[in-house]
């Protein structure tokens, strides 16, 4: 959480990323969340989302192996 804060504050001065900055916890994602994600409101059951979707694949980027 620290690495995002720091990278959020980069953005904010940098890319004119918005100040308002919203913290969703996994399991615990709203309806509006869904949307940026699954234009047709088809997301898939919880036991196979997590780590298993493809739009996700290019936005989350595996740090382990940095």
């Amino acid at each position: 959480m620290n690495q995002a804060h720091k990278h959020i504050k980069l953005l904010q001065q940098h890319e004119k990323a918005n100040t308002e900055v919203k913290i969703v916890q996994q399991g615990k994602e709203d309806s509006q969340f869904w949307k940026l994600f699954f234009k047709n409101g088809n997301k898939p059951h919880p036991n196979v989302l997590y780590g298993n979707v493809n739009e996700w694949n290019n936005l989350l980027v595996n740090v382990s192996i940095l």
